[in-house]
């Protein structure tokens, strides 16, 4: 029996299909069923494809923040040439939304057009009538623009408009409500590969002053940026929200800091920033975060992480379990299981001590392996192990 649909879907757009073609050893994939799995946790071999769903939705999540898509893959991702797949004449992305009105889908797709990297297509329809035709809302091909006017029933060229994808337009000209809809839903992606925890020593060696050991400008924090450096301005943010959630944040850090840990709090360091500290019953001061272990360190960060993610689009971790004790990466199995709850959440991983703790295995393992074509494929299989339900201990 598949897992509920989520606590906190009504109202909140979430991603509930994310489809792949073209992309490295992914000839084509689709992952649907998000909103309702809840947990989809990726399993393979090095090379299967894992990895490339990752990154899919991190370029997903930066077309709705950096004007233009074909720049995106050039500077950040290395190209279509590193990103395209052997023989395939396209890279092509296509996602599904939900929540906040009719379900809506974006796709576009990407090709080597003479010696420049070109959009080739992009289409937003929304499904007012789920199984009839959807309504078509804007469009494009490598020349043209299109939009739907009202008054022909049909897409028409937009004019005046220069090269660029939908989502790269000024709102002026295409101030819809599905627009908004779908650049709100990319920009909620959270995409999860690393935090820095490296000990302290490390960083001084290498002269890196950064990440959650070092002193954190404080500011308004509603997700922890791509190091995890501003820990301390998320442990305060969520310490001085509710009651109930301040608890449940500091129940949940304990889960991986052990029965003696009963506090977190932030010291100022200096004009405008703070310092972590860890406190324990059986310690006469506090650890500060400097000095905690790096698996310690990244327990708080994924704790802290989860929950600031609750209102998230979708989110993808890749390989969470890294720094953890066999016996932690249950607790992080019961972390992601949790947030899976309030979004879709992807899992990519080698352990299967993760897929062992969770509650329903067989419903949200994915098997990628590659086929005699060293193309991905996608199979669901349960096994004896797999229809077991965990005994692993749960998260509130």
């Amino acid at each position: 029996m598949a897992p509920p649909v989520h606590e906190a879907v009504e109202g909140v757009d979430r991603i509930t299909r994310l489809e792949i073609r073209g992309m490295r050893a992914i000839a084509d994939l689709t992952l649907d069923t998000l909103d309702t799995r809840g947990l989809t946790v990726l399993l393979g071999e090095n090379g299967s494809g894992k990895s490339s769903v990752i990154e899919a939705l991190a370029i997903l999540k930066k077309f709705a923040e950096v004007k233009g898509a074909v720049g995106v893959l050039n500077l950040t991702h290395g190209g279509l040439d590193t990103l395209l797949r052997q023989g395939a004449k396209e890279l092509a992305f296509a996602v599904e939304i939900a929540g906040a009105g009719p379900r809506l889908r974006y796709e576009i797709a990407f090709a080597r057009v003479g010696t420049e990297t070109k959009v080739t297509w992009e289409t937003l329809v929304r499904f007012d009538v789920e199984g009839e035709t959807p309504f078509p809302v804007i469009g494009r091909d490598i020349e043209e623009f299109y939009r739907f006017d009202p008054s022909t029933k049909g897409m028409v060229p937009v004019t005046g408009v220069s090269g660029g994808e939908l989502l790269a337009l000024p709102a002026s000209v295409f101030s819809t409500p599905e627009m908004r809809r779908l650049g709100d839903a990319l920009s909620r992606i959270l995409v999860r590969t690393t935090y820095e925890v490296s000990p302290l020593w490390m960083l001084n060696e290498q002269n890196r002053f950064e990440g959650p050991r070092v002193p954190d400008p404080i500011a308004p924090t509603q997700t922890l940026n791509r190091l995890g450096g501003n820990l301390a301005s998320a442990v305060h943010e969520l310490k001085n929200g509710s009651d109930a959630s301040a608890e449940r944040f500091i129940e949940r850090c304990r889960l991986g800091l052990g029965g003696d840990f009963s506090d977190l709090k932030t010291r100022a360091t200096g004009v405008g920033r703070i310092e972590l500290y860890a406190y324990f019953q059986c310690l006469p001061d506090p650890v500060p975060a400097r000095a905690l272990s790096e698996g310690q360190l990244a327990f708080i960060l994924l704790v802290a992480e989860t929950m600031l993610a609750e209102r998230c689009s979708i989110a993808a971790f890749d390989e969470p379990e890294r720094h953890f004790h066999p016996s932690l990466v249950a607790r992080a199995a019961g972390l992601l299981e949790a947030l899976g709850r309030s979004c879709p959440v992807i899992v990519a991983t080698h352990a299967d001590a993760f897929l062992d703790a969770l509650t329903t295995p067989a419903e949200s393992a994915v098997l990628l392996d590659l086929d005699e074509h060293r193309a991905t494929r996608a199979r669901r299989i349960p096994t004896p192990r797999a229809t077991e339900t965990s005994a692993a201990p749960q998260v509130a």
